[in-house]
């Protein structure tokens, strides 16, 4: 749990906002009002005050430095920068990564493609939504990740193949059409207006970030999910007066499935039911004991089975946008809905940064996890890598998850507590190279 309780960080607060005030007054404070032996009072008292500051809070120390001095943080101003992942969890180093390399530069080299082509053709209207929005689709597309086509199978997927052996077709053609195997979430927020919109329980839209974005911006509502977001995104209704930009394809459920999703489905449904039946609930290298309202419950680890969110943070000229999309967690029930969705939670911008997590969601949501590493750059003066370690060593578990950030002047932060995470990024400081990387060691791609 977040180990900075609410009554510290209200005092805290408190001692930032009226130091602040005093700092200011003894400034323009005219000093004929003053005699020279309480000139040096009143400079001894500065002095102390800052030191007192410098042992509570470092922040709170620079802040009244540079009010003294009349100076601001010097930042440099950056014309982009954007980050991607697809996925945090416990990643062997001795699988074949080599489709997973390629997977993220096309997606690094189609990202940086795509904001050079709008930069000179002046497209004035672009915005760090655009481009998030651009880039998750494109992991919505690559089926190696949990998003759009490759996402996982929900508990249905499991009645499926079971049925399809007894071959009953009918049966499951039936239970299938009222679940679906795949049930898909994704969000999307702009920090400058704090504008969001986000879709869950979709099971026929192709790129569920297109419609969150929709949401956004073409009804007065936040969150829509199940059959009246599919029919909000696909056809004209009498009901409704709102439309989306334009109107989405709906696929087969069966769009989204692979085969590598399918064995993922049957090996965590072994390693679950093993756990249960023969170990009589001890726990192995891959399901880990939980206890929810007193109750005990086995669920599967962090493995990159049940993973693979994709996300998109983006700082476009001083403006974040954050885009977060997923299918969930392999054998989940039907009709859960996790963090990627749930504004704050999995996703997140604001006026200092815009965070995008993945992981075990309910963790992400029990924390507000995005939220508060905004906060603590807005409240506690921590830069975006502070920000997303502070709030992963403070609030996650052993092998929850990662995240990635970026603050308004393109600073990128990148954190996790798992063996691995699938990312990328680039930045308009060098606009032909960018990196991306699955354990520790980045790889540098020549984008152009």
């Amino acid at each position: 749990m977040i180990t900075i309780d609410r009554a510290k960080f209200s005092a805290l607060f408190f001692v930032k906002e009226t130091s602040r005030k005093l700092i200011l007054i003894l400034i323009i404070m005219p000093f004929r009002f003053v005699t020279p032996t309480q000139r040096l009072a009143l400079l001894t008292f500065l002095i102390s005050a800052i030191y007192v500051m410098r042992k509570l809070r470092p922040g709170l120390a620079k802040k009244a430095l540079s009010l003294l001095t009349c100076s601001k943080k010097n930042h440099d101003q950056l014309e982009y920068a954007i980050v991607f992942h697809g996925g945090a969890g416990t990643i062997a180093t001795n699988i074949d990564s080599t489709s997973r390399y390629e997977a993220l530069i096309r997606v690094l080299r189609e990202s940086s493609k795509y904001i050079q082509e709008q930069i000179k053709k002046g497209k004035e209207s672009l915005t760090a939504c655009d481009i998030a929005e651009y880039v998750v689709i494109l992991l919505e597309n690559e089926p190696l990740f949990n998003a759009g086509k490759g996402a996982v199978f929900n508990i249905a997927g499991l009645f499926f193949f079971i049925v399809l052996k007894k071959k009953i077709k009918m049966f499951t053609n039936l239970l299938l059409k009222k679940l679906g195997k795949h049930e898909l979430e994704a969000s999307i927020m702009e920090g400058k207006t704090l504008n969001c919109g986000s879709a869950a329980l979709l099971r026929h839209i192709k790129n569920p970030i297109r419609l969150a974005r929709d949401v956004m911006t073409c009804t007065p509502h936040i969150m829509l999910v199940g059959e009246g977001a599919e029919e909000f995104a696909s056809k004209e209704s009498d009901l409704v007066s709102y439309r989306p930009r334009t109107f989405h394809e709906l696929v087969d459920n069966t769009y989204f499935s692979t085969e590598y999703r399918n064995q993922q489905l049957k090996e965590s449904r072994a390693n679950l039911q093993s756990s249960q039946d023969e170990n009589e609930g001890k726990t192995d290298q891959v399901t880990e004991k939980i206890e929810i309202n007193g109750n005990e419950h086995i669920q599967e680890k962090s493995t990159e089975n049940g993973f693979g969110t994709v996300g998109c943070v983006v700082m476009y000229k001083g403006s974040v946008a954050a885009a977060t999309s997923t299918g969930g967690r392999t054998n989940k029930m039907c009709g859960r809905i996790g963090d990627t969705p749930i504004i704050g939670a999995g996703n997140y911008a604001g006026e200092y940064c815009a965070i995008s997590g993945t992981g075990f969601g309910e963790d992400f949501v029990r924390n507000v996890t995005a939220y508060d590493c905004h906060a603590r750059m807005k409240y506690l003066e921590m830069d975006i890598q502070q920000a997303i370690q502070s709030h992963i060593n403070e609030s996650f578990k052993p092998d929850t998850g990662g995240m990635i950030g970026v603050d308004r002047y393109g600073n990128i932060g990148i954190g996790m507590n798992s063996s691995g995470m699938y990312r990328g990024w680039l930045t308009s400081k060098n606009k032909s190279i960018g990196c991306v990387a699955i354990w520790d060691q980045a790889i540098d791609v020549v984008t152009e």
